[in-house]
């Protein structure tokens, strides 16, 4: 019964987690070909994202982290291969974030220019990896 409780609250934990980086995503793409001091509006905005991302978004990454790893251990699943892929992924998403709210905050604090290149792919990125989560969970495949 622990497990269901654990596996509910990791999920929903993970769908508001990868709200909050979906919006960075998007306000970081949205900004890409601006340059110089942010306008009073798009200042207002990243401040809100960026609080957003301290109270909700960071908290959520954390303790889907620790109820992810809980239940993997008690599921037995430590080592399976695509439990391992998927820890991959999500460690990489969550590099993801810290670069994404670093870039809005680099932006806020010195007018910095985001340069294009994958940043501009970021969304898609997020995306791709959240349905690949999704398919590794629910498949478990033993290939891998």
């Amino acid at each position: 019964m622990i497990y269901l409780w654990l596996k509910a609250f990791h999920v929903g934990l993970a769908i508001t987690w990868s709200g909050g980086l979906i919006a960075l995503c998007a306000a970081v793409s949205a900004w890409l070909p601006v340059r110089g001091v942010m306008a009073p509006q798009e200042r207002r905005l990243a401040q809100a994202l960026l609080q957003w991302d301290g109270r909700i978004t960071v908290p959520c990454m954390v303790a889907t982290w620790v109820l992810g790893l809980c239940l993997a251990s008690s599921g037995d699943w430590l080592g399976a291969g695509w439990l391992n892929t998927k820890l991959i992924v999500v460690f990489c998403l969550s590099a993801l974030h810290g670069v994404l709210a670093g870039t809005i905050r680099r932006r806020m604090r010195d007018g910095e220019t985001i340069k294009s290149g994958w940043k501009a792919h970021s969304p898609l990125i997020c995306i791709s990896a959240f349905l690949l989560i999704a398919v590794l969970v629910v498949i478990k495949p033993q290939f891998i």
